[in-house]
């Protein structure tokens, strides 16, 4: 069950992406539909590093949020690189104190959320 339910959380956000990356950024002849697998990828190639932010190397850290600012010019600015670097930082302070019960995603939102970063 709550397989199936992630599983459609994600399609629907990969859809919801999809769609707006059409909207935004190029014209929407320029997209052939993606399969789910391709547009989970997508989501995962912006939005991985924060699952993985203690394992992630300074190199691949920065090359992480760079990609993000690239992704969303108009919402991220360069500063973004180096808020990221400071967060992931932050996160290491606790990475002890993560449940293993939930996702990293979801302890980095308990997280900013405890400490009234949202």
């Amino acid at each position: 069950m709550f397989t199936k339910l992630r599983l459609n959380s994600y399609a629907c956000m990969c859809e919801t992406r999809i769609g707006s990356a059409r909207q935004v950024h190029r014209p929407v002849h320029c997209f052939s539909r993606p399969t789910p697998i391709q547009a989970y990828k997508l989501l995962v190639g912006q939005f991985g590093c924060f699952g993985c932010l203690s394992t992630l190397s300074p190199e691949e850290l920065l090359t992480a949020a760079k990609t993000l600012v690239d992704s969303y010019p108009n919402d991220l600015d360069n500063s973004f690189v180096d808020e990221l670097c400071h967060f992931a930082k932050f996160v290491d302070i606790f990475k002890d104190d993560e449940p293993g019960n939930i996702s990293t995603e979801l302890f980095l939102y308990r997280l900013m959320t405890l400490f009234s970063m949202l």
